[in-house]
């Protein structure tokens, strides 16, 4: 193989009808991730077409917010090789050249499913194909020709995090939109645009997140904890987990317990 060049896996186009949520280390391969649709990467919802290469040893934290499709690949690879290639790990970009991307995931997939004649240097050639559009796709995207659309998500990335940073003490939405002089309406459809989600509901899945954070890492009371996440009282907190969460507040704090 070129370099230590490995192919370990490779799926296209593959459908999760009952979502995911993936929050793991791996200290051996590299994982590259396309995703078609809408997905949730930490804290921030992707629009579709976004690309992410994980390192080894990085936190791989994304999960479905709807409807989940992606293609991947997870690889061996000697680190200097991505470096020649001037690649940035654990990093969410957009590339124009994000169909090609996504055709060549389609080969490796087909190749590594398969056992054709000289198949592991047919997967090495298209591997380093890959990792070329990925390099070109990136230097694009970091580029200086930033359109109005790239500063414009820019600006509600702000935005987000500045509303999102208080969560018992949110600053009013309304301020927020008059603020930047949109109309309500245009306001909530780009937000829903880049985050997959509107202000309310964001605000909601965040207070719930830090919610069960602190049910793991505290022993704080329900009470205070609902508080402490913006939620009016511990009724409201409970209500709040019967709609959006598989579990009940029991059975999460016996959940966490078991794990620790």
């Amino acid at each position: 193989m070129y370099d230590g060049l490995n192919c370990i896996g490779a799926g296209y186009n593959k459908a999760e009808y009952d979502g995911i949520n993936f929050r793991w280390v791996d200290d051996k391969r590299y994982l590259l991730l396309y995703f078609s649709s809408p997905v949730r990467v930490g804290k921030n919802i992707t629009e579709p077409n976004a690309v992410l290469l994980y390192a080894p040893g990085e936190m791989r934290d994304y999960g479905s917010c709807g409807n989940f499709v992606n293609s991947y690949c997870t690889f061996e690879v000697d680190k200097a090789l991505i470096n020649k290639f001037m690649l940035k790990t654990n990093t969410l970009f957009y590339p124009e050249n994000w169909s090609a991307i996504n055709k060549l995931l389609r080969k490796v997939t087909d190749e590594n499913n398969n056992t054709r004649p000289v198949r592991d240097y047919m997967i090495t050639g298209l591997l380093l194909q890959l990792l070329s559009e990925l390099s070109r796709g990136q230097t694009v995207h970091v580029g200086a020709r930033a359109d109005k659309e790239q500063q414009r998500r820019r600006r509600f990335e702000e935005i987000r995090e500045e509303y999102l940073s208080d969560l018992a003490n949110p600053p009013d939405i309304n301020d927020i939109i008059a603020s930047e002089f949109f109309s309500t309406s245009q306001f909530y459809r780009l937000y829903k645009k880049f985050f997959g989600v509107s202000p309310n509901e964001d605000l909601l899945r965040a207070r719930m997140e830090y919610a069960k954070d602190l049910m793991i890492k505290t022993e704080l009371s329900t009470s205070e904890i609902a508080t402490m996440a913006g939620f009016k009282n511990s009724l409201n907190l409970y209500r709040c987990f019967g709609k959006r969460s598989e579990y009940t507040v029991k059975q999460w704090k016996n959940r966490a317990k078991k794990e620790e």
